[in-house]
């Protein structure tokens, strides 16, 4: 797919006892392609904002995940480049395969 996980991810769930409720399943996870985003970068240093990518991965119920995302196209829009919105819209199709990809093997 071209990208990596950067870290572990981010637990958000786990703060949820910090105002006295039960541990949520959340984790906030970074997924990018260093040589990707510096090829934005070096167009406009401000997609550092934005790349790696962020994706939640969270439990709505018992046997019910949701994950949600900001559409890479969407996000890099911002900067009207159309360099920029060329490597935005191939994450797109790149991410959108790893998730679908992630989804098949986990059912």
């Amino acid at each position: 797919y071209g990208l990596v996980l950067f870290g572990e991810g981010l637990d958000h769930g786990a703060l949820f006892p910090l105002i006295e409720l039960p541990v949520r399943k959340s984790i906030r996870y970074h997924i990018g392609n260093p040589l990707i985003a510096i090829k934005m970068e070096r167009m406009n240093m401000g997609v550092a904002l934005y790349a790696p990518l962020t994706v939640l991965v969270y439990a709505l119920s018992p046997g019910v995940v949701r994950v949600e995302y900001d559409l890479p196209s969407s996000t890099f829009g911002q900067f009207r480049n159309a360099e920029i919105n060329q490597v935005a819209a191939m994450l797109n199709t790149k991410l959108y395969t790893l998730l679908l990809t992630a989804a098949e093997a986990a059912s």
